[in-house]
């Protein structure tokens, strides 16, 4: 049945209107609209501005009042708008019945997300989720979870021209408890029901060092990158400001793939890329590459 369900599924990724996942178009491209954004965003620079100092305030500005999530819209207040649209295409917001109550500063941020969604018409919410690309994201001010962060802030950074296409790279990452919940060991199959996890941030090179940079967290926030191996071993990363989200196993990120540069936005843009992402870093592989987590 589940592979019936994925087929439809690919089958329907393939012939919708707009943008075919099976194309994997670049989900980092910088377009005029983000040219414009970070030029709004450079403006705020200071001369004697460090490049820690240029990160920092390009993740403020994008979690501030004139960021891309302005009315602090939740995943889950974009899932029932998903589930109110029910797999049609929108043209007049006032004619869906069943359209949640929301106030009417927010009517803005349902038709920004009733565009993307008409853009891609995927027919469960949790794809809608990867689907944009950093262009969607800063157009329409839609990001609401870290993959729209992480994607916003490496074009931004393309724009500025800060980093070398090799310095500045988008990271996938999974749960430990996630991860070892679905690959009891290495070479298992990953053929769910488990959804795996994970966070998706970036990785930077300044001051000749590595860093993590955690792009979802208004407060500027890194860790080094000591080994970048990730291939051949369970890499970590642990952000302080995760250390207590044991129950998620957000406390340890399992490092699944980093981008080759800067255009390299490894194609998580499907739940099912991602979920293979999760186990063996490739869209088209779900046996598990690496050994169960053990601390």
């Amino acid at each position: 049945m589940r592979e019936k369900i994925l087929l439809l599924i690919s089958l329907t990724f393939i012939f919708l209107p707009g943008i075919s996942f099976a194309e994997c178009p670049s989900l980092l491209t910088v377009s005029p609209d983000i040219k414009e954004y970070a030029l709004n965003i450079s403006s705020g620079f200071k001369s004697d501005f460090s490049i820690e100092s240029k990160i920092k305030h390009i993740i403020k500005y994008i979690h501030g009042e004139n960021g891309l999530n302005p009315k602090v819209f939740s995943p889950n207040g974009f899932f029932n708008l998903h589930a109110a649209f029910k797999g049609k295409n929108i043209k007049r917001i006032g004619k869906i019945k069943d359209l949640p109550k929301f106030k009417k500063p927010d009517i803005s941020v349902i038709k920004a997300y009733a565009q993307i969604y008409n853009k891609y018409m995927v027919p469960n919410a949790r794809e809608i989720v990867f689907a944009p690309t950093a262009s969607d994201i800063i157009k329409h001010r839609m990001a609401f979870g870290c993959t729209h962060y992480a994607r916003a802030f490496i074009a931004i950074a393309k724009a500025l021209k800060l980093f070398k296409p090799e310095d500045i790279r988008y990271v996938v990452s999974s749960s430990h408890t996630d991860y070892n919940k679905a690959c009891s060991s290495k070479g298992a199959v990953y053929d769910g029901p488990d959804t795996i996890n994970g966070h998706q941030f970036v990785l930077l090179r300044y001051d000749n060092s590595w860093w993590f940079i955690n792009t979802s967290n208004k407060i500027f926030e890194k860790v080094p990158a000591k080994n970048l191996d990730y291939r051949k071993q369970n890499l970590t990363v642990k952000f302080p400001s995760y250390a207590k989200n044991k129950g998620s196993g957000h406390n340890i990120l399992l490092v699944r793939y980093i981008g080759k540069n800067f255009n390299d936005g490894t194609c998580d843009n499907s739940f099912d890329n991602l979920m293979n992402i999760s186990v063996s870093g490739k869209i088209d592989n779900n046996v598990c590459l690496w050994p169960e987590y053990n601390r």
